[in-house]
């Protein structure tokens, strides 16, 4: 009788491992192991480990580049799907761009500048893939990735079915999607651009990087902005203020450069991550009266923010 790992990888190949340690999928570098990781870089592979992960009856989470992510020390059960690939090329037609949704968002980002297409280039520095971008609403300032999407595919994890969401049924908003509900999961999306110099578009996208490189710790492994800015105000100006910046739990900063990124500065642990969290949001409570919501995901068990 075939075992349950000789089963999965029959049938998936060689994008499937097991025991995986998920330090080496996030931004951060923290996680413990995953049961199961796919890699996943089509739609096929999506599709096909979705219906194999209901057959077995395994919990199925989807990563992108781990970028925006927690996870868990104790790891994660059932099946990691990791949606990322810069091999599924975008396809132009005019200013209309068709992008898989594990392509990275960097890449994303140079392409369309290559083509002569501008509205992307604000969202340079965010790491992470496409799709994770959709499902954050990444943005900067003004500017975000909902603003410019036409349709999205999605394969729906009720029925198993393909359907494709009109952009004003996305439910975008800061830093909000549906596809937050848990509900869907992205395969691609048609982007809306605007034509433009190519060369120009560059200068602004150079510029912009050369401003983040100046505000952000980029030299340390992190995930990204921790908290959700708060209307009219931001939360590193809010962590700031109560004096937290270098506050250290084991590996795990609030960063000396921008309060609002937690960074990695050996081997943090997600329970010294959730720990800084939870300092950070009773002093900004305690000094303002507002409780900061996070931008971060969890994922795996074990992982809460105390009540404020």
């Amino acid at each position: 009788m075939q075992t349950l790992k000789d089963q999965l990888t029959k049938v998936l190949g060689k994008t499937v491992t097991f025991a995986e340690k998920m330090y080496k999928h996030t931004t951060i570098k923290i996680g413990g192991s995953a049961d199961i990781l796919v890699l996943a870089d089509d739609v096929d592979t999506i599709i096909k480990t979705m219906k194999l992960a209901r057959e077995k009856n395994l919990d199925v989470s989807i990563i992108g580049n781990g970028s925006n992510l927690i996870v868990s020390d104790q790891g994660i059960r059932g099946i990691v799907i990791k949606v990322y690939s810069s091999e599924q090329k975008p396809i132009v037609d005019g200013q209309k761009v068709d992008v898989f949704s594990g392509f990275p968002l960097g890449k994303l980002i140079n392409f369309t500048i290559q083509e002569g297409l501008g509205g992307l280039e604000g969202l340079v520095g965010i790491p992470g893939s496409f799709g994770g971008a959709l499902t954050m609403n990444a943005g900067t300032g003004t500017t975000e990735i909902g603003h410019m999407i036409n349709w999205v595919k999605v394969i729906n994890k009720k029925t198993l079915e393909v359907e494709t969401i009109p952009k004003e049924e996305m439910g975008f908003s800061y830093r909000k999607s549906i596809i937050q509900n848990g509900c869907h999961v992205i395969l691609e999306a048609q982007l809306q651009l605007m034509r433009g110099s190519s060369r120009d578009l560059k200068t602004i996208k150079n510029e912009i990087i050369k401003k983040r490189n100046k505000k952000q710790p980029v030299q340390f492994p992190n995930s990204g902005s921790i908290f959700k800015n708060p209307p009219n105000d931001s939360a590193g100006r809010l962590i700031e203020a109560t004096g937290l910046k270098g506050y250290t739990i084991g590996d795990a900063q609030i960063s000396e450069q921008h309060a609002n990124f937690i960074v990695n500065i050996g081997q943090a642990k997600a329970s010294e991550v959730v720990e800084l969290m939870n300092v950070a949001r009773k002093e900004v409570n305690k000094k303002f009266n507002l409780v900061l919501q996070p931008e971060v995901k969890f994922m795996g068990g074990g992982l809460k923010l105390e009540e404020v």
